[in-house]
């Protein structure tokens, strides 16, 4: 996995999410146009998607902005994209601030989870025990970039 892709992904979502927005706009201009209580309704129904697609798409926008602001090094820190071993389940996440969560094909590993705020630090190669809620976790560092 490179930057690179996660990258593309990003501004791919991000372009997908700006035409959805703007589709609903031209639909709730069509419905406003009508002035009916159904109308009404459908308004307000299509500005609440509208609202959670805005709020979707500036994570997206603060997300490429964290993986621009980074640099890869056999470190992992902000930004870092790893793949590491947790008991034995093989898994590559984007080290971000914020929410956990997932992008096209890559997981968000937040720097407030245990899990993130574990492996901020270590090398490519480590091994290491962490602690989540469910209790401890062998945890290695397959790959930094």
């Amino acid at each position: 996995m490179e930057r690179r892709d996660l990258r593309e992904t990003l501004l791919v979502v991000i372009q997908s999410v700006g035409n959805r927005i703007g589709e609903l706009n031209r639909r709730k201009g069509e419905a406003e146009g009508a002035r009916t209580s159904w109308s009404s309704h459908q308004t307000l129904d299509i500005e609440q998607e509208v609202e959670q697609y805005e709020t979707q798409r500036s994570r997206l926008q603060e997300l490429l902005a964290g993986l621009d602001q980074t640099t890869p090094s056999e470190i992992v820190g902000l930004g870092s994209i790893v793949t590491i071993s947790l008991d034995s389940d093989t898994e590559t996440y984007i080290i971000l601030d914020g929410k956990g969560g997932k992008i096209g094909d890559y997981f968000i590993l937040s720097v407030r989870s245990p899990i993130g705020r574990a492996v901020l630090g270590k090398h490519l190669g480590d091994k290491f025990t962490a602690t989540v809620p469910q209790g401890r976790v062998q945890v290695e560092i397959l790959e930094v970039a």
